[in-house]
């Protein structure tokens, strides 16, 4: 995506369907910013106010490239230093837990988790992957990245983990039958 050269503008992006158990993540490259730019990726409602950037109002979240914080509910309050994101960073939203009550949000940063926050939206056909970009007038490029196909990991248990993970000797077997 690439926003030309303009004076100070606010460009909002919603994707028109929903994260869900199958496709529960989408990550964003940010490919050209200047320092100024702010890049804020969340989830929120499709009924969410245009100019609010995700996590600065109830029921949404959302990660800020310009200050690194995590916000929910109009608050970024939590147990963890600002990540700040700049060109050639990759900010990732990965829903780890669907609720009814409350849903569990991973953020990562060049694929690796810096934090967790609760997602309060309980209607979880509302959980639209939003982007806003806060341009101080120079040209922005991004590559966004959703998932088109369903792709479930087997689930992992803790009973039997030999099921999931190959030790030496189950590869020594392997090899010699």
């Amino acid at each position: 995506m690439s926003i030309p050269r303009t004076e100070n503008s606010i460009h909002y992006i919603q994707f028109l369907q929903p994260l869900t158990p199958e496709r529960r993540f989408f990550f964003v490259e940010l490919e050209n910013i200047s320092k100024q730019c702010r890049v804020i990726v969340g989830i929120a409602s499709s009924n969410h106010e245009l100019n609010d950037p995700p996590g600065m109002d109830y029921n949404t979240i959302g990660y800020n490239s310009f200050t690194g914080h995590l916000y929910t509910n109009r608050k970024d309050k939590g147990n963890m230093q600002g990540h700040p994101c700049q060109r050639g960073d990759t900010m990732g939203v990965e829903i780890d837990v669907f609720d009814e009550e409350m849903s569990v949000v991973l953020f990562s940063k060049n694929f690796r988790p810096i934090g967790t926050r609760y997602l309060t939206l309980k209607d979880q056909s509302e959980y639209y992957p939003t982007i806003l970009i806060e341009s101080s007038g120079d040209p922005v490029e991004l590559n966004v990245f959703w998932q088109n196909r369903v792709s479930v990991p087997p689930y992992f248990s803790m009973v039997r983990p030999s099921n999931h993970l190959k030790t030496k000797r189950n590869l020594y077997r392997e090899l010699i039958s």
